[in-house]
């Protein structure tokens, strides 16, 4: 089997992790991997196990989608026998191109934003050759409700590597390193955040807060910090993919939107044994109150301060749910079990034959 994995930009920028576990994963399990990528992103940002097809990234969808078409004589001079589209931008010019090399397309649904354009391409997909991959519950029942029953559609999470060590005890002194996440657009939560941390940084005029996003300069929220005097506390972090590490070494981690799917970033968190405090979302799965997560269910600056002076005040308890969600991490979504469902996948619509353990 010889997989193209296809991803732009948008989704590289927080999911870069899942597609280099892919690659090793499918690798080790003898699947040739090409790994269909703007251009312009580094080489040494993708595993150097897979071959790379690339393509001039726009920021105009429409053009990437043609640009992407374009690639069909080299994914057919490669031997490419199915195609798998990782974000849902990048569903359409998978279809037309496993159309255009009669062969089997994966879509991979990662966001409740997702469900409309799989109701819209519902009509046009071929059962046979098309396959969906959901990476929640709630959003393979949401696909189920939408498409044609012929349609296959699978559940398959994230998963993510262990840390390469046990945490070290977290520090009870007064400095705190919060990180926050999101979109960083600056919405009705973000700003609910910011006063959070104003009421924080008051009692605790240590604590550090770097405010990370995905779709935006940000610029906004420096002005938002600006207008209420939390510069000397809050650093922006810009969106870049390698930017992980230093998310991932907080004493806190906060996600103060509901974005409506699930990230790779905060299984991650939970694998450091970070303690996370996040908005509700129906839509993760990997939410589980006092497990994994302690959820603010108020969008409110008076919840997001109660939470955080709530870790604040009790140390040990933050470090309890740290480790507790560092446990159901390793046990619920390792990267082998995500490459291992994925496999499966594959050979289901591609219709390998699946070995079976001590065949030959």
């Amino acid at each position: 089997m010889h997989v193209a994995l296809i991803a732009n930009l948008g989704w590289l920028e927080d999911e870069l992790s899942t597609l280099r576990h892919l690659t090793v994963g499918l690798i080790d399990e003898q699947v040739r991997v090409a790994q269909v990528v703007p251009a312009r992103l580094p080489d040494h940002m993708l595993s150097g196990f897979g071959e790379r097809v690339s393509w001039q990234a726009s920021r105009i969808d429409w053009l990437n989608r043609e640009r992407v078409l374009r690639l069909d004589p080299s994914l057919e001079a490669a031997g490419v026998d199915l195609l798998h589209a990782l974000d849902a931008r990048l569903w359409r010019p998978a279809l037309s191109l496993g159309q255009r090399m009669n062969v089997p397309v994966v879509l991979s649904a990662s966001s409740q934003r997702d469900l409309r354009l799989a109701e819209k391409l519902g009509g046009r997909l071929n059962p046979q050759r098309t396959m969906f991959l959901a990476t929640t519950e709630p959003l393979t029942a949401a696909l189920r409700q939408r498409l044609d029953p012929a349609v296959r559609i699978e559940t398959i999470p994230l998963g993510v590597l262990p840390a390469d060590a046990d945490p070290d005890e977290r520090s009870d002194a007064e400095e705190l390193c919060v990180v926050v996440s999101g979109t960083g657009v600056l919405d009705a939560r973000y700003q609910a955040m910011l006063e959070a941390i104003g009421e924080i940084v008051d009692d605790h005029p240590d604590t550090q807060f770097f405010l990370d996003g995905l779709e935006t300069d940000q610029h906004e929220l420096w002005n938002a910090a600006s207008r209420l005097d939390l510069l000397a506390h809050v650093s922006l972090v810009p969106p870049q993919m390698d930017r992980r590490d230093l998310l991932l070494h907080g004493d806190v981690f906060c996600q103060p939107q509901s974005l409506g799917r699930p990230r790779s970033l905060t299984l991650e968190a939970m694998a450091h044994a970070v303690p996370l405090l996040v908005a509700e979302d129906p839509w993760v799965d990997h939410f589980v109150e006092e497990q994994t997560v302690r959820l603010v269910r108020e969008p409110t600056a008076e919840a997001w301060a109660r939470a955080l002076r709530g870790l604040i005040a009790d140390r040990a308890a933050a470090r309890e749910l740290g480790a507790r969600a560092r446990a159901w991490v390793r046990e619920h979504r390792p990267v082998s079990g995500m490459v291992d469902a994925t496999l499966y996948a594959y050979r289901q619509i591609s219709g390998e034959t699946i070995p079976f353990p001590g065949a030959e």
